[in-house]
């Protein structure tokens, strides 16, 4: 009888991994092809008829990361940090995750992107993604790793901190975070000689999102054109500054500038502000490129680049 038993038990098991694994072919065959609200709607139905299984929980975490890309809108992120915990915690022993983790990394960066960006706004949301973060993906933010000592003290203002935890130390993680406050700003209008969320101008855009992390800038396109190492459009960076203006015989001049959002092999979009305000730019190719003066990484080189030997008129 016990015998009858474990076999029958084994059979129900495989039985259940089996319909799991249709499951997350379907899944898997919408998630692929880009439609997020499809991919959402399917999953939600799968886990709706077995609330714990975890492929479900998976892809409706996908579903809600890939809304949150296309719309920004701040509840898909926190609905796909809710459910992929919720499929962590219905994965025993990781079974899923080993094969869908990859497809989370985009996710993982963002989780810690903003966890820097509230470090300096909101200590305990920025607390809330660090706990996560270790939760999901059983890795620690190292500059937050003393974050949890200043929970219980009162942030009145910047200076409060402990200005060895207020500097951002990786070049990635400042550029992740220069991405994110980049692209808070989408929206806010053109103001002439505008440094602040009230307006910007081209060079006030690039120098408030340079200031958030650590980094000073002058207010003049020209100016900064001298600052940091010229790198070329394939090996360019998010966060690195683009100058755009005209050379002659006397020198160059550069009456713009923005800042790489993304450089996917070679194909760059630009934000910045202009007329029409901060937005990103994808026609970099089309009408920017011929226009561009220099793309200079700042992050990694802060100081005045010596190898300029161009003179501003």
């Amino acid at each position: 009888m016990r015998a009858v038993l474990i076999l029958l038990f084994i059979a129900v098991c495989s039985f259940g991994l089996k319909a799991q694994s249709k499951i997350s072919v379907k899944l898997n065959s919408v998630y692929e092809t880009g439609n997020y609200k499809k991919l959402h709607k399917r999953a939600v139905r799968a886990a709706q008829k077995n609330k714990k299984d975890p492929v479900a929980y998976y892809y409706i975490s996908l579903a809600n990361y890939g809304l949150y890309k296309q719309f920004n809108y701040r509840s898909n992120l926190s609905y796909s940090i809710v459910n992929l915990k919720k499929a962590r915690k219905y994965d025993k022993n990781a079974f899923y995750w080993k094969a869908l983790e990859n497809n989370f990394s985009a996710l993982k960066k963002s989780m810690a992107s903003q966890a820097t960006f509230y470090f300096r706004k909101n200590k305990n949301k920025s607390l809330q993604f660090c706990k996560n973060y270790t939760l999901i993906f059983g890795d620690s933010l190292a500059e937050h790793a003393n974050l949890e000592e200043l929970s219980n003290q009162p942030i009145k203002r910047r200076s409060t901190l402990n200005p060895s935890l207020s500097i951002i130390k990786s070049s990635s993680a400042k550029r992740d975070s220069m991405k994110y406050i980049a692209h808070s700003c989408i929206g806010i209008p053109y103001k002439w000689a505008g440094e602040s969320k009230k307006g910007f101008d081209c060079s006030g855009f690039v120098k408030y999102v340079y200031d958030y992390v650590g980094v000073k800038l002058p207010h003049n396109a020209t100016k900064i054109a001298h600052l940091g190492k010229e790198v070329s459009g394939k090996s360019a960076q998010t966060g690195d500054v683009i100058l755009f203006g005209s050379k002659n015989e006397n020198g160059f001049r550069a009456y713009h500038s923005g800042i790489i959002y993304e450089n996917e092999n070679g194909e760059i979009k630009l934000i910045h502000s202009i007329t029409k305000g901060v937005h990103i730019t994808s026609d970099y190719d089309r009408y920017w490129k011929e226009r561009t003066l220099f793309i200079k990484n700042i992050i990694d080189y802060p100081k005045l680049n010596n190898e300029l030997t161009l003179k501003s008129y």
